[in-house]
């Protein structure tokens, strides 16, 4: 978890995603890392993303989010996977908040935005010429805005697998 102040003053806390091309490897051409699917537990059905791109930390070239890069072996880079931004106007801690999927472009549905659940999000780390690679990130969210020293507990990552394949 990361926490980044805005242009407009407010804070925001930033779940990131270590991805790293193995020691020894070629570079790792246009490398994505795509939302597969995003699963309310409580819910039980989930809303397929068809393969919305996850943006890289800190990479923005010319007003656009960068979602495909090549990734030399032994250099991790990271990419931004939800974001909770301060509500506006700035409010008292426990303040409803919700949890947005860093995806570009972001859906005008709204579908990103994540509220009170434990969500189960499938991930697809691909690159050209090879094969992607699944994931399942389970995480917590309660719904509403806490400070840096107390969001880790309320804005959570309760397990990271590999999966054998997709949905």
């Amino acid at each position: 978890m990361t926490d980044v102040g805005t242009t407009g003053g407010t804070k925001s806390h930033w779940l990131r995603l270590r991805v790293e091309n193995a020691k020894g490897k070629r570079s790792a051409d246009d490398v994505e890392v795509l939302v597969v699917d995003v699963r309310a537990r409580a819910q039980g059905r989930g809303q397929t993303f068809g393969g919305a791109a996850v943006v890289w930390s800190n990479m923005n070239v010319g007003g656009e989010y960068v979602t495909r890069l090549t990734l030399p072996p032994g250099v991790p880079r990271y990419v931004d996977l939800l974001a909770l931004v301060e509500p506006r106007p700035q409010t008292p801690a426990e303040t409803p908040a919700k949890a947005q999927l860093q995806v570009w472009p972001a859906p005008a549905d709204g579908r990103h935005e994540l509220g009170v659940a434990t969500y189960d999000i499938v991930l697809a780390v691909s690159a050209r010429d090879s094969n992607a690679a699944f994931y399942e990130v389970q995480v917590e969210h309660d719904g509403k805005w806490w400070p840096a020293d107390a969001v880790k507990g309320h804005l959570k990552v309760v397990s990271l697998k590999r999966r054998r394949r997709g949905t």
